[in-house]
C-alpha cells in the first residue's frame, strides 16, 4: 500500500521460500485449527465485508470481531531469492513472533476471520523480475502456494500499485493471477478450504491504464481500491479520501463512489469491487485563509495523524475548527493562523461510504491500515454500519413487472408463467394448464429434408421408404422407430426433421402425445439439373450420373445440330469426372444453350443469359483507347495476332496493365504505339470473361506540297505541333535545341492547312507531331 515505508520503522523481508529449506528461529508454524472451527465461506451472496491491512505495529486495542479479512503485510519479494537461494535468509522479518499472538486474539473474538498473506512491491524492480516471462511468474506461484500452505493462509493479496507500462509484464502478471487461482482451486479439492485472490489497485483511473483488469476480474476474488492519498503530488489542499468526488480542481474519479461507477462501467462486477479508507490524515502548511483552506495552495508534508489523535488535537481544538464539504461529503480541519489544513476519514464520513456500498451492492469496503499506536480504529462501528445499509432493496415488499412466459404447456405437463422484481432478482410464478388437445403436426418437404411441426407433442416416429398403412407394417418390412432420446436426437427448435438421400416414396408415421397418429406420405425426387451464372463463369448443378457430354453455345437453340455448330465449348464425361456440379468461364456475354446429354440417348436444353461488362474500342493513330472498365482485372497487349490473353502474355514485347495499378479507378484507359502494325488486345474483367480484340495501328500521316520556298502540310487532325529548323535532323528534340528552331501550334492551321514561307536558301529539317504520339520528318531544300 501507498503508506507502507512511512508506517514501518524498518525495512520487512519476505524472500522466497525453497521446499527443501530449513526453518529459521523466528519463524512460526502453521495455526492449527479446532476440530469445532468450522470456517466460513466469504461469499459474495452472504454479508459484505469488512477488510484491514495490518501492519503488526503496536495498536491500542484489538476489534476483531467485525473484520472478515485481515491481510497481513508487508512481505517484500526478493528478485534473486529464487534464482541465487543462498544470497539470504528465506523469511526474516521483526514481528514473526507476534503472528500467533494476533492470530489467535483475532480467532478469539471472531473465530470466522480470515488471515491472508500480503506482498508489497517494496523494490519493484526487484518484484517486476518476476514477470519477465511466463517461467518466472510460475515459479513465484509455486513459492507463493508454500508460504501460504505452511504458515496457514487463508489466500493472497498483491499490492503491486504502479508497475512498469510493459504490456509483456501486464500479460504476465495476468498469467500469475491465473495460475495462483488455479493452483488455490486445487488446494480446495484436496483439503476443502477456500483461499481468499485479491490485489490493490490504485484509485481513479490508473488501474485499467496499468493493468488488464477485465481479465484480472476472472482469476481475483476482488480488487481492494486505494482510495485514500488521492492526487498528493497536487500543491493544493484538497480531500484525500472523500466518499464523492468534488471536481472544482477538475478530480474527477478516486472517491468511493466515483471509482465505483468507473469500475462498473468498465465491466468490472459488483462483487468483485472493494473500496477503501484511509484511516489517518494528510496535513498541508502555508494555507492561506480562503474557503477555510480547502482548495487552496499549500505544501504537503509526510504527517499521517491517526483519527483517534485528530480527535484528541485537532477538531475544533488549538485554533483548529473542524468543516464539511457538502459534495465530497468529506471533513476537514483548518487554522486559519497557523495556516494548517488537515483531511482525513471520520465517524460521519466512513459511514457514509459504508452507506454507498451497501446502496452499490459492492462486495465490501477495504481500511489502510488497521491501525499504530497513536490511532484507534471504527472496526465495530463500520460493521454495524455495512450490516445496516447492506439490506434488500426489497425489505418493504417487492415490485414485480409483467407476467412472462417461462415455459409453454404441452399436453404432458403444465407449463409456467413469470413475473420479475424490478429491484432484485425475486419472482412470482403461475402455472400454464397443460393442452386437453394436440395440434396436428404440419409437414413440409425442402429438397430431402422432410419437417414437422409440434415437435414438443411428438411422443413416437416410425419411417421407412416405400407405402404404408400403420406403424407396425412400416417397423416390420424393415422401417426405423424413434421414442425418448433416439427422438429428441431429430428435434430442433420444436421442429422435428428427416433427412432421406435417396429419392423414392417415404412413408412418416408421427404419434402425439394424446395418442393420434398422423400418416405422411412423401415423396423425394432427383434434383432438377439447372444451370447458373455469375459474370461469365456458368455453373451446371445436379449433374446425371450417366451423363455423356455438356455442350455450351452461344445463342438460343433447340436441336444438336445448331448447338454442335455454335458451340463455345463440348464437356466430356471424363472431362466432368462425376461431378455433381461443373463451372466453364465463357469468353463472351449474351444468352447462351446448354445441352446434356446422357448415356441411354437422353437431352436436356437449358439457358442462361450471360450479363458481362462489353469493352469499347477506339483508335487514334498510335493510340488506343479501351472503355467500359467497371470491374477490370488487367488488360494485356502486343503487336501480333493472338486468340487468347495466355497468348499474348507469352508474346515478345507484351504489356500489362492492371486494376492495382494504372487502371484503378479508372472507366477508360489509352494504350500508345509506338510503331505501325497489328495488335491484339485482351480486356480481362473480375467476373473470368475476357475480350479480344484485334486492330491495326497506323500513325498519323499529314500531306505534304512544296511549291518553290513555300512547304504546306494537310490532314493536320490532331496536330500537337509542327517543329523546323535549318540542317539536317533525325529527331523532334535535335530540331527543338537547333539554332533558330520555330514551334508552330494547331491554332496556326488555316481551312485544314498550315504553310510555311521559307525566308533563305538551304536545307530545312520538318517534325510534323500529332496527338497520338506520332512523328513525321521531311526533308526540304530551298534553291
Amino acid at each position: 500500500m501507498k503508506r507502507l515505508v512511512s508506517l514501518l520503522s524498518m525495512v520487512l523481508v519476505f524472500a522466497m521460500l525453497l521446499p527443501a529449506a530449513a526453518m529459521a528461529d523466528n519463524e512460526i508454524p502453521p495455526e492449527k485449527e479446532s476440530s469445532e472451527m468450522k470456517e466460513e465461506a466469504l461469499t459474495a451472496s452472504t454479508k459484505p465485508l469488512l477488510v484491514a491491512y495490518y501492519n503488526a505495529s503496536q495498536v491500542v486495542s484489538y476489534e476483531f470481531s467485525g473484520i472478515d479479512v485481515l491481510n497481513y503485510h508487508p512481505a517484500t519479494v526478493v528478485a534473486n531469492a529464487m534464482t541465487n537461494p543462498s544470497s539470504g535468509s528465506i523469511i526474516t522479518h521483526s514481528y514473526s513472533s507476534k503472528m500467533a499472538s494476533i492470530r489467535s486474539t483475532a480467532r478469539a473474538q471472531n473465530p470466522n476471520i480470515k488471515f491472508v498473506f500480503t506482498v508489497a512491491n517494496g523494490n519493484i524492480n526487484d518484484f517486476e523480475s518476476w514477470f519477465y516471462n511466463k517461467t518466472h511468474a510460475e515459479k513465484l506461484a509455486s513459492e507463493m502456494v508454500s508460504i501460504i500452505t505452511k504458515y496457514g493462509f487463508d489466500g493472497l493479496d498483491i499490492d503491486y500499485e504502479f508497475p512498469s507500462d510493459s504490456n509483456n509484464m501486464k500479460t504476465n502478471f495476468v498469467y500469475f493471477m491465473q495460475r495462483m487461482r488455479e493452483k488455490f482451486d486445487a488446494l480446495s479439492a484436496s483439503n476443502g478450504k477456500e483461499y481468499i485472490l485479491s490485489m490493490a489497485v490504485p484509485g481513479t483511473h490508473w488501474a485499467f491504464s496499468l493493468f488488464k483488469m477485465n481479465e484480472l476480474a476472472n482469476y481475483v476474488d476482488y480488487f481492494n481500491i486505494m482510495n485514500y492519498d488521492l492526487y498528493i503530488n497536487q500543491p493544493y489542499t484538497h480531500h484525500h479520501t472523500p466518499p464523492y468526488d468534488n471536481s472544482q480542481l477538475g478530480y474527477i474519479n478516486g472517491s468511493v463512489y466515483g471509482d465505483i461507477q468507473l469500475y462498473l462501467q468498465n465491466g468490472i462486477p459488483a462483487d468483485k469491487i472493494v473500496p477503501g479508507c484511509g484511516l489517518y490524515s494528510r496535513r498541508w502548511s502555508g494555507v492561506p485563509n480562503v474557503n477555510n483552506g480547502l482548495f487552496q495552495k499549500g505544501t504537503i508534508d509526510e504527517s499521517n495523524l491517526h483519527l483517534t489523535d485528530i480527535l484528541a488535537r485537532y477538531v475544533n481544538k488549538n485554533g483548529f475548527t473542524r468543516y464539511w464539504d457538502p459534495a465530497s461529503q468529506a471533513p476537514y480541519v483548518y487554522n486559519p493562523s497557523s495556516g494548517v489544513f488537515l483531511s482525513y476519514d471520520d465517524q460521519q464520513s466512513v459511514e457514509i461510504k459504508c452507506r454507498i456500498v451497501g446502496e452499490e451492492r459492492v462486495r465490501g469496503i477495504m481500511v489502510f491500515d488497521y491501525c499504530t499506536a497513536d490511532g484507534i480504529g471504527l472496526y465495530d462501528s463500520m460493521r454495524t454500519w455495512l450490516d445496516k445499509y447492506y439490506v434488500s432493496p426489497c425489505q418493504n415488499g417487492h415490485s414485480y413487472g409483467e407476467w412472462e412466459l417461462h415455459t409453454a404447456a404441452t399436453f404432458k405437463a403444465d407449463g409456467e408463467e413469470r413475473r420479475y422484481c424490478t429491484r432484485c432478482n425475486e419472482y412470482e410464478s403461475r402455472a400454464i394448464p397443460k393442452l386437453i388437445t394436440v395440434t396436428p403436426p404440419s409437414m413440409t418437404v425442402d429438397g430431402n429434408t422432410v419437417s414437422f411441426t409440434e415437435a414438443a407433442n411428438i411422443v413416437k416416429a416410425a419411417y421407412g421408404k416405400g407405402s404404408y398403412m400403420t406403424a407396425d407394417a412400416l417397423i416390420a418390412a424393415g422401417g426405423t422407430a424413434l421414442e425418448g432420446d433416439m427422438l429428441s436426437e431429430y428435434i430442433h427448435d420444436g421442429i422435428f426433421s428427416l433427412y432421406f438421400e435417396e429419392p423414392g416414396t417415404y412413408t412418416v408415421i408421427i404419434t402425439m402425445s394424446d395418442t393420434r397418429s398422423f400418416t405422411n406420405r412423401v415423396v423425394i425426387e432427383d434434383p432438377a439439373v439447372s444451370v447458373s451464372a455469375e459474370g461469365a463463369s456458368v455453373t451446371i448443378s445436379n449433374i446425371p450420373e450417366d451423363i455423356k457430354d455438356i455442350f455450351i453455345a452461344k445463342g438460343h437453340f433447340d436441336n444438336y445440330t445448331d448447338v454442335n455448330a455454335n458451340k463455345t465449348v463440348r464437356l466430356t464425361s471424363a472431362k466432368i469426372n462425376g461431378a455433381k456440379s461443373y463451372s466453364y468461364t465463357l469468353p463472351a456475354g449474351g444468352e447462351h444453350t446448354v445441352l446434356l446429354r446422357t448415356n441411354n440417348g437422353e437431352s436436356l436444353f437449358l439457358y442462361v443469359d450471360i450479363n458481362v461488362t462489353e469493352p469499347a474500342f477506339s483508335s487514334n493513330g498510335l493510340q488506343l483507347t479501351v472503355s467500359n472498365l467497371e470491374g477490370i482485372k488487367v488488360i494485356r497487349t502486343a503487336y501480333g495476332e493472338y486468340k487468347s490473353g495466355a497468348q499474348i502474355k507469352a508474346a515478345e514485347g507484351s504489356r500489362a496493365f492492371t486494376a492495382k495499378g494504372v487502371l484503378k479507378g479508372v472507366d477508360e484507359y489509352t494504350i500508345q504505339y509506338r510503331e505501325n502494325g497489328r495488335v491484339t488486345v485482351a480486356v480481362c474483367y473480375e467476373n473470368g470473361y475476357t475480350k479480344i480484340y484485334v486492330t491495326d495501328i497506323l500513325q498519323k500521316t499529314p500531306s505534304f506540297t512544296q511549291n518553290d520556298n513555300v512547304v504546306t502540310f494537310g490532314e493536320l487532325d490532331g496536330l500537337k505541333v509542327v517543329r523546323y529548323a535549318k540542317g539536317e535532323y533525325t529527331t523532334s528534340a535535335q530540331i527543338k535545341a537547333a539554332p533558330g528552331s520555330v514551334a508552330i501550334k494547331a491554332d496556326k492551321v488555316v481551312n485544314g492547312l498550315l504553310s510555311v514561307e521559307l525566308k533563305s536558301a538551304g536545307t530545312y529539317t520538318f517534325c510534323v507531331q500529332y496527338d497520338d504520339e506520332s512523328y513525321n520528318y521531311y526533308t526540304v531544300t530551298v534553291e
